[in-house]
């Protein structure tokens, strides 16, 4: 097993004991739906992304994760009508050297129900936007023992996000330039 599969693994079956129930996103599950596996494609994979519904994330799991990981920081911001909160699980010692480091870190990211869609705030209130039927249920994948849960139409999911050419490899593919489920707030 890499040392990215097992930092996945690691994160997700402490999420697990915790209680949150949490479910492969973005290049991970993309990487795993292509392949069955996580490959290190340039230095961006290493960041490990999985979300959860914000309405199972308790105060509680959040003062639980941070006091078991130093390394975590959440950004946090609430208005009127939206509470929006992003929390990095970092599996590097130092944050400041996060992106492109040897180290391994997981983005957890809380999807929010706002109208008819499941939201991923992004920050400055832009958004991207799911429609909420992909995390009605949860399908799975088996890996090496292991059951990691995937919205329940990851193919649906992944076009939604990457568009209808996400079987294509396009290592310079940016989701602030290429997601197709960009929105602001305000629009949803």
């Amino acid at each position: 097993m890499t040392k990215a599969e097992q930092h996945l693994i690691d994160t997700t079956e402490y999420l697990k004991d915790i209680g949150l129930e949490t479910f492969l996103i973005g290049s991970t599950l993309l990487q795993f739906i292509r392949s069955g596996e996580i490959k290190e494609r340039h230095r961006f994979d290493r960041e490990l992304n999985i979300g959860c519904l914000d309405e199972d994330l308790t105060d509680k799991m959040i003062k639980r994760i941070k006091k078991d990981h130093a390394w975590c920081k959440m950004n946090e911001d609430e208005d009127w009508n939206f509470r929006k909160r992003t929390i990095l699980y970092f599996g590097n010692n130092d944050p400041k050297k996060l992106w492109g480091a040897k180290g391994f870190f997981t983005l957890l990211v809380p999807f929010f129900l706002k109208g008819s869609s499941r939201v991923e705030y992004v920050g400055a209130d832009i958004c991207m936007a799911w429609p909420k039927r992909h995390c009605k249920k949860f399908g799975t994948i088996d890996y090496r023992g292991y059951t990691l849960n995937t919205p329940n139409d990851p193919k649906g999911w992944l076009e939604h996000y990457f568009g209808p050419d996400w079987r294509e490899e396009n290592l310079n593919w940016y989701w602030q330039t290429d997601a197709k489920n960009v929105e602001s707030l305000v629009n949803l």
